[in-house]
């Protein structure tokens, strides 16, 4: 499992929400942003490695492994998380106003926290399952030749 692949990838599954919630909102004039969006790029990331790590190695990771995989990735989505804060609080100023209040910078340093306990769980899950997905597609193409 590849630590910079699942970092590449939970930014770009998350700037692509970034900009199909903007698009909607745009387009037919309402959010369809919720705090249930934010755990979708771990899924996504995890899911990804999970497929690559099969199709590599023809099994299953090891549980040990994933877990190990998995407490890196959510250090990785506690970094992702924090820094699109800073970047994003420079062009929302409601955002700016709340870190510049130490509440806010707290309740915005919690949330970060619990996305990335959420992420140790979910790219844990997630890895396997799509390790899981991958071999069943694998040993499915491999009957059908």
């Amino acid at each position: 499992m590849n630590l910079k692949r699942f970092s590449i990838v939970y930014v770009v599954t998350a700037l692509a929400l970034i900009a199909i919630v903007s698009v909607v909102q745009a387009v037919l004039g309402f959010r369809i942003a919720n705090g249930g969006m934010s755990i979708i790029p771990a899924i996504v990331a995890g899911m990804i490695e999970g497929q690559r790590y099969a199709r590599a190695h023809r099994a299953l990771p090891e549980g040990a492994d994933m877990w190990r995989f998995a407490k890196a990735a959510a250090l990785v989505i506690l970094g992702l998380s924090l820094v699109f804060a800073v970047v994003f609080s420079l062009i929302m100023p409601d955002l700016r106003q709340m870190m510049s209040d130490p509440v806010g910078a707290s309740v915005l340093f919690a949330g970060s926290l619990l996305q990335a306990a959420l992420g140790l769980v979910l790219v844990r899950f997630f890895v396997g399952m799509g390790a899981k997905s991958q071999l069943t597609a694998i040993r499915k193409q491999e009957e059908r030749e």
